[in-house]
Order: structure tokens, then sequence, then C-alpha cells
């Protein structure tokens, strides 16, 4: 169901009746069950109508006695269970008095009647038509009352003679033309050529050729509990299932291949049966069948059974349903268990499938017997006892809980040990998730003894495997844990981001805030090692969460104490490296005064070192000397020598910032170079400190390293040409996972996108693109919008802030009208194709390796010859900014609220160049005009090539180039976007007319005639 207001049926609905000339009722009930089969509920119908003050009204009404002996309610929509329906659906199409004039007669108010309307369905005669209809009774039945195709087909053979008037054949003919909606049109076709047939060439052809009634029929083969039931339908409808139209569907499913092999297996068994029964007959055919196929799996009475049993709440749950199924559920096997597993349980813990196959081996009563002991075991010479008794599922737990145990116990090589033997001898047919599950455990012990070659290449191994876990709760811990082993162990800052970034998601799907809220600050963490003013962004939202949590909550990552104490000082921190420090040393001094938050003295001595940094930064020299004389009083000798030196520059370096010094002769320092080795820094880093500088440089030098602080390269720190753009562009296809699509049916052309975005995450079509990328893009300008939040990627259902989906196939083209990468305003969301974001690096045609061939070879003989690839690297680094600006950009019409379809072409102009506008404020504010004006002035070529080949299916020439003299269409597509290098021109003119001191007039003026070229002025 969908809770969308149908504003834009509605709006057509009325416009089609005004357009027709008034059809009445019958046109509007037509329309109406298509509302209704989509989703929408009459409710939400009738307060439509009334907010445009239509001339429909929708009653709900109770039924006449002779109605309740002729007819029943039904629903269009499958979900609605029919049996709770009260009320008929009266339409009224002439106003307010027609409407009240009903409402008066049945003494019901509005109130009551839109309480009536939640529990009101259509009318649908019992068996079908009366024994003696009129043709027109007859028609209309057909069209509008049939509840099933098999009732249809019903009337069809006893009223075949009355289908013959030629009347009923104009009037199916009529409304096939004048009927609007596709989906009715096709379903006024099908009856129509369903009585045509009929009459013409009799009953069995035409139901054994009507695709909707053999469709129906194989649905209630398929379901059938049994094969005897199954042969029961069959001889319900012997002309269905017996022609050729019934085979070739069945061959038609098997082709998909989004079917799993049970899927298939269920096909190719009901295909076998009805080649026997066209053979030998429907008895010889079920008997062979309960023969060869003991359990009818994929029935409806074998799944719901299963279903019950894998998804229950706990163990004797579970015992129970399993006690009540029939001994056939038992013969299914696990991969039947694992399907259902994968596609419908809320997780893939192992006793959902070892309690039915343990169940199935020794009886319901002894598997529970041993799960529910082992569920209750925790110590670690209990499990081993249960270890050596038990087997296959059972075993694989025991280890589970005894790796578990292990670990608390700090003792690793017994940790190793069963990490090693769960990673290599798992019992096969294990849930999907368990496999990435060993394979981090075993990457967490392994970093844990500094074997990091096998930490490395479990982590590499379980990355491919993680979209395969269906449990998100565990999949984000286990990103959680594979980003902390990037960011610790291994310093792949990007592969980190990628991580923490996917944990953020899999958790906020989980409504589990405390984990998000560590995977926030785990990627604050990662970019204040970079200097990064993304980290404040991910400390701000952390600390938000925090704020809005209960104390007492908890999640996989940990509990409220803990989590709130590292997003508290990351906060602190980030302020610190960020300048703040006012809001920094109040934060700290509350973490430090507050009763209620725990800290060890390793813990409570770093945050004082920021507050004594704080301090010194705004000259309290008398505060900054108080906390460092209380550390020598407790014992902390080294830092207190460190404090007293950094307060000894501090105040020099603010009398005297340019003066040099001698740090290792000046005799307030004395010391140091043993001070700070006492604390554990390394000699190079000693030596590189003690160098004679100036008091300012010393003093901020001293400062940072009292505080912790780690300053990036200031030349390599900046958002496009930074070494971590750089290595998040050339090893972004190593964390690409692509999810294979699952199958299920189609859903129609045109339905609301919330019910598009629900039904494509059920078929895996949205993909997690690499976050090392993307993420901070998004991320930053998120926050810079009015939604001042970060986005939400690939969620389930569009939520209160911008959701951004994307996608590298659209197998039902639901998407065909998103060009690129797109605002969709009814949802407040953005739908991006990965191919095309890629497309975006590449527009230059040249891969990275055909670059950084080609400056090698220029570079050859030079001192700049061994940084080809460094080289190589940054300037195709650039080209990530075309990326931050689509993106930016369509987040800008998110930003305006644009709605969707300018007017005019002016109108459509006005709405981009707002747009480009916010991504320039931004880029302003951010000093980054610069590198935006660079990046974009080297490329804008390469796009005009990239165009010709796009559209004119060849490379210009270098001559062709220069004079752009290919004409490119610059048509705006359907969404109201030009051609990429008509937008860049002219966001280039636009930066360069806020900031006219990043070129000379010359260049001012080639982008205007560059710009005049391309429009072909």
């Amino acid at each position: 169901m969908t809770g969308d207001s149908p504003s834009s049926e509605v709006e057509l609905l009325c416009a089609e009746y005004d357009e027709l000339g008034h059809p009445g009722a019958d046109f509007v009930a037509l329309r109406l069950r298509d509302l209704m089969a989509a989703g929408h509920r009459l409710t939400g119908i009738e307060a439509e109508f009334r907010r445009r003050d239509t001339r429909f009204f929708l009653l709900g009404l109770p039924l006449s006695p002779d109605e309740q002996a002729h007819y029943q309610l039904f629903h269009p929509d499958e979900a609605v269970d029919d049996t709770n329906l009260r009320f008929s659906l009266w339409i009224g199409v002439n106003g307010r008095n027609e409407a009240d004039a009903m409402l008066a007669e049945a003494s019901l108010t509005r109130a009551e009647n839109a309480a009536n309307l939640a529990v009101t369905g259509l009318l649908a005669e019992r068996d079908g038509p009366s024994d003696g209809p009129t043709a027109k009774e007859l028609l209309s039945w057909l069209l509008l009352d049939a509840p099933t195709w098999t009732a249809r087909r019903d009337a069809i053979r006893r009223h075949r003679n009355l289908l013959r008037d030629p009347w009923i054949r104009d009037r199916l003919d009529e409304a096939v033309e004048v009927v609007p909606n596709p989906d009715s049109r096709r379903v006024v076709r099908a009856i129509r050529d369903l009585v045509v047939r009929a009459t013409e060439d009799g009953p069995a052809a035409a139901f054994a050729t009507c695709e909707s009634l053999v469709l129906e029929a194989l649905e209630a083969f398929l379901a059938a509990p049994t094969w005897a039931a199954a042969a029961e339908v069959h001889r319900a409808y012997p002309d269905e299932l017996g022609g050729n139209l019934a085979d070739e569907i069945l061959a038609g499913l098997k082709l998909d291949a989004r079917y799993t092999a049970a899927q298939l297996a269920v096909l190719d068994a009901h295909g076998q049966v009805l080649e026997d029964a066209w053979d030998h007959g429907i008895e010889a055919a079920a008997t062979e069948a309960q023969r060869r196929y003991p359990v009818k799996y994929g029935t409806p009475a074998a799944e719901d059974h299963l279903l019950a049993a894998v998804s229950a709440p706990d163990l004797e749950t579970a015992r129970d349903i399993l006690l009540a199924a029939p001994t056939e559920v038992f013969l299914a096997g696990p991969e039947a268990v694992l399907d259902l597993l994968r596609r419908r349980a809320p997780d893939d813990e192992i006793w959902r499938v070892g309690l039915v196959a343990d169940a199935a081996e020794r009886g319901v009563e002894a598997a529970y017997a041993d799960w529910a002991e082992l569920a209750e075991t925790t110590g670690i010479p209990q499990l081993t006892v249960l270890l050596g008794r038990h087997r296959g599922y059972l075993r694989d737990r025991a280890l589970e809980l005894l790796l578990t145990a292990q670990a608390r116990a700090g003792n690793q090589t017994a940790e190793r040990e069963i990490a090693q033997e769960l990673a290599e001898r798992r019992t096969p047919a294990s849930p999907p998730g368990r496999r990435p599950y060993d394979l981090v455990n075993l990457g967490v012990v392994s970093s844990k003894q500094g074997d990091l070659n096998t930490a490395r290449a479990a982590y590499r191994e379980a990355h491919q495997l993680l979209a395969a876990v269906g449990n998100r709760a565990l999949r984000g811990l286990l990103r959680l844990r594979a980003g902390i082993f990037a960011h610790d162990y291994d310093d792949d800052f990007p592969t980190a981001v990628h991580h923490f970034r996917g944990a953020v998601e899999d958790f906020r799907a989980t409504d589990d805030t405390v984990s998000m809220a560590y995977a926030l600050e785990r990627l604050s963490l990662v970019f204040r090692d970079l200097e990064r003013g993304d980290a404040l962004i991910y400390a701000t939202v952390a600390d938000r969460l925090v704020l809005e949590m209960d104390v007492d909550a908890r999640g996989v990552a940990g509990d409220y104490d803990h989590v709130a104490f590292d997003v508290y000082r990351g906060m602190v921190e980030s302020q610190f490296l960020f300048d703040d420090f006012a809001a920094a040393a109040d934060r700290a001094n509350w973490m430090l005064s507050d009763p209620e938050t725990q800290m060890d003295d390793d813990e409570r001595i770093a945050l004082q070192r920021i507050l004594v940094a704080c301090a010194i930064r705004e000259h309290r020299w008398g505060a900054a000397r108080k906390t460092v004389t209380s550390w020598r009083a407790d014992g902390f000798d080294d830092w207190a020598s460190l404090g007293h030196a950094t307060v000894a520059a501090g105040r020099a370096a603010a009398r005297r910032p340019g003066k040099a010094v001698a740090p290792s002769r000046h005799k307030d320092l004395a010391g140091l170079a043993e001070t700070l080795r006492g604390l554990g820094a390394p000699d190079e880093d000693i030596h590189q400190l003690l160098i004679p500088t100036t008091w300012e440089a010393l003093s901020d030098a001293l400062i940072d390293t009292l505080a912790g602080a780690k300053r990036a390269d200031p030349l390599m720190g900046r958002r496009v040409f930074g070494d971590y753009e750089a290595e998040a562009w050339r090893t972004r296809s190593d964390r690409m996972a692509p999810i294979p699509l699952t199958g299920g049916p189609d859903l129609p052309a045109g339905a609301p996108w919330r019910e598009v975005i629900a039904h494509y995450h059920e078929r895996d079509v949205w993909q997690l693109p690499d976050l090392a990328v993307l993420g901070p893009v998004l991320d930053r300008w998120s926050a810079l919008s009015r939604f001042d939040d970060m986005a939400r990627i690939n969620q389930p259902a569009p939520g209160a802030g911008l959701d951004v989906y994307f996608y590298q196939s659209d197998p039902e083209s639901h998407l065909a009208s998103l060009h690129g990468c797109v605002y969709v305003p009814e949802s407040e969301m953005i739908v991006c194709s990965l191919s095309y974001l890629e497309g975006l690096f590449n527009a230059g045609q040249l891969t990275l390796e055909a670059e950084e061939a080609m400056l090698r070879e220029s570079l050859a003989g030079s001192e700049w010859e061994d940084a080809a690839t460094v080289v190589a690297t940054k300037v195709r680094a650039r080209q990530r900014v075309l990326l931050e600006w689509v993106i930016a950009h369509e987040i800008g019409h998110a930003h305006h609220g644009h709605a969707a379809g300018a007017g005019t072409a002016r109108e459509a102009l006005a709405l981009e160049e707002e747009a480009d506008a916010f991504f320039l404020d931004g880029i302003s504010a951010d000093d980054g005009a610069d590198e935006l004006y660079l990046a974009m002035s080297t490329q804008v070529r390469s796009l005009y090539a990239h165009e010709v080949r796009r559209q004119w299916r060849r490379t210009p020439t270098d001559q062709e180039r220069q004079d752009l003299a290919v004409r490119i269409d610059g048509s705006p597509d359907e969404t109201g976007h030009r051609p990429l290098v008509f937008r860049a021109v002219n966001l280039i003119r636009s930066l360069l007319r806020r900031k006219p001191e990043l070129a000379s007039i010359d260049y001012i003026d080639y982008y205007d005639r560059f710009a005049a070229t391309l429009e072909g002025r």
C-alpha cells in the first residue's frame, strides 16, 4: 500500500472526464479500480477530490438486503483482506448537492462516511451474472464485476449464445478505444479477444489461448498444497493447462535469470507433471509426481511452515511451529530453507537453518534440546565440552560462541585457531552472512597478532561478499570492523571511508542510532587525520544523534556510554583542529566535570592536553599552567614537562612570533628531546622538531603535539587535487561489489516513485557506489543545503532528509525518463546512474595507464621521471570535480525545491543557473574557486570531444577540437539538462563573473567566444 496522495492521478481523471464529455460513473469506476489496485485507498482519493473541490464524491453505503443476497464485496488490491470490507462504494458525479442528498438518505455525517470508506469495497456478483442477464448486464459484469478470469470463463461458457449479439462486440471494440489507462485497456482487449474466440472457435480454443486465464490456472496449479490438490486444479482447468500456451509460459519463466535454483526446480517439477498429464492423464501424472517429488515444495503449505520457522523470533517459537508442521516440510532440504532465509527471514543466524536440518534428522524435540542447551551455555569449559559432542550446524554455533568467549578472555591464540577453523571448515549450505562473518573475525584477530597479510587477504575476500549478508545490522558491523582495519592498520583511508559510510546506511536501515553515531565518529576520525573539513560535518551529525539518544540505548557497535564518550571526544578534537578553541575547551571542561562520564587516566589526560592547548591558543597562561602543574602532582612528569615547554613557547610566540630560536639550546626547552622520547615519539620526528626555526612555528608544532592533533601536508590537502582524492579515484574499482538482481513480478509502468523505490529495493537494483569518492561529496553538499544533514543512500523508502539512489541497470525501465543524475521533486530524492558517473571520469577517453605512459615519456630523463605515476594520478583527479559539480548541482535543485518541468526554455535555464549558483556559493565559501577554475578549464575541450563522439560516433581531429568545428546539438533532454560541455562553459563564465581575478581579460573573452561558437553564433 502506498501512503502517497493520488494527486497527479486525480488531476488526470478530472481532465479526461472533461475531455470525454462527462462519460458518467462507469468511467470513474474503471479509473478508481485502477487506483485501488495500485495501492491507493478510497479515503485518500476522496480527500484529494475534496481538496480540489471536484464534481466527484465517494460514499461508503451499507448493503441493502437484496445486495447482500446477490453480491459480495471485493477490493482490487490483493493486499487488502476482503473479509474486512463492510460497505459498498457509491460514486457521485454531479456535485455536492447529489452527495448531500445521498448522505441524508443514509443518515450519515461526512466524518462517518470517511470512516466507512476505510472498509469499503466494490460489488461483485457472488457466482457470476444472473441466470438470464441482458446483453448490457452481461457486458457490464464482464468488464466491471467479474472477480477473476475463471469467473469470466464460466460466464462465457454459460452465456455463449448471448455473447454472439453484435451489440456486445461493438461495445467491446469501443471500450478498447476509449479506455485511457494502458493497464485497463489491456484487460478490456483481452476480454474482447476471449469473447470473440469463444464465439467463433469454441470455448476450448479460447480458454487455452487466453494468457490471463492460463496464468491464473498456472498460479493455482503451482500453489496447490499437494499433488492430489494439483490434480484437482488440472481437472478444473483442462483446456488452460492442457494447451501449448501453458508450456510456453513455464518454459519462458525458466529462462529468467532472476530465479533461484530452488524456484527453477519447482517450475521443472510442475512442467514435468503437465507433460505427463498430456501423455498419460492427470491421475497417472499425479501418482508419478508423488513418487518423484514427495514434497511439493514451492507451494504455500510448504513455504508457510518453513518461512514461519526460519522467521520465528526465538528458538521456542520455531520449535512450536515445527511441531505443528506436516512431516513433508522436513524433506525440503537445507537449500530450500536457505532460499527462504535469503528472501524473507529477518536475519541469517545459523540456528534458523540448523534447527530445521537437525529436526529433520533427529526429531523436533531432540533438535530443540541441543540448540536450547547451546544457547544457555557461555563458559569456555562448558562450550568446549559441547564442541566435542556436536557436529554440523551445532558445532559451527559452538565455535562461534567459543570465539566470542576467548576474545573476551584475551586468549588470542585460541581465538585465532577458532576463527581459522570456521573460515576453512564451516558446514556447507550455511547462511550467506556467515562466510564474511568468519573472514572478518579472522581479520580482526590476525591484525591483533600483527599478521597483516592474513588479515588483509581475509578482509579483501569479505568485502566482495558483504552484499550477500541479508542482516543489515550484521552487515554494518562487518563493514565497521573492515573500516577499522583499513584505517588503523593499513593506512588505507579511501577503503576506510567506504566501509564506515556504508555502515552508516546499514545502521540507519535498522534504526541503530548508537552504532550509526559510532560509524560517523570513525568517519570523522579519518578526515581529522587528513585535516579536512568533512571531519566536522561527520562529528556534528554524530553529536546530534547522541543528544537524541536514550542513555540506556545499545547497538551492535556498543552501548550509549562508550559511544557517547567517543563522539564527544571526537567533537572536541574536530573543534580544536579547525580552530574553534572556545567550543573545544567548553566541551572538554564539561566532559571532565560531568560525574556521569566515566574515563581512565589516559582518556582524562588526553582531554586535559587539548584543554591546555586551547588555553595557550587563547593566551590564558594561568589556566594552562594550573593544569600542567596538576600533572606533575599526579605523577605524569613527561606530560608536565611537555606542557611547560609548550606554554613557554606559546608566550614567546605571542611576544616575538618571527624571532629565530634553536630549541635544543634554549633554557626553557631543556630536556625536550628526552621528554618526547619518553612519550614514545620517533627519533626522526624529534630531530625535525628541534631544527632551528621561529617561535611561532615552534609553538604551533608543540601545541599540536601536546593536543595530539595531526596536520596534513598543506600543499596536498585540497579537495580536488589532494592525495586522498587521487588515491580514492585510482582505487575506486577495488571497492565496487555489484549485487546480482533478484527475481519477482514486475511493477506496472507509471507506478508512484515510492513504489518504484521499494520495488527496486526488493530486487536489489540499488547498488552501493564507491563511497570513498561519492560519500564525502554527497554529505558535504547535503549539509550545506536546507536539509542540513548527511544524505541518505539507497534506503528502502525515501525519508525526511535528502535521499540518493544509485543504479547500474534498470530492468523494468522505470528510470527511463531519468538521464544521468537527476533530482526527482515528488519524493525529495536524487537518482544517479553509476555508468553515467563513471563516464564523467572518462570523458577525456584516456585511461589512467595511457595518461601515465604519456607523462612518463614526456618526463623521461628529467628529475620528475620517477614521479610520473603520482603526477598522472593528480592530473586525473581533476576530473573528480565534474562528478562533484554534477551531484552538487542536483542537490542545488533539491535545496531550492525546484519543481519538475519548467514551462519555458528561459525558465528552465534560470533553474539550471540557480542550481549552479548553489554549487558556486559553496565552492567560494570553501576557498576552492581557483581549484574549480583550473580543473574545469583544462577539461572543456575534452568534454567537447566527448560530446562529438556521443552524437556523431567519431572522434574529432585535433584541429576540429581546437576550432570547435563539428556542430553539436545543445538541446536539453527530458530532465532539462543540456550536454555537459554547454553546462561546463556556462559554469566557468559564471565563476569568472564572480571571481574575475582568477583569469586575465583575454581568458574571460575566450570563454565568451567559446560559448558563442558552441551555440552557433
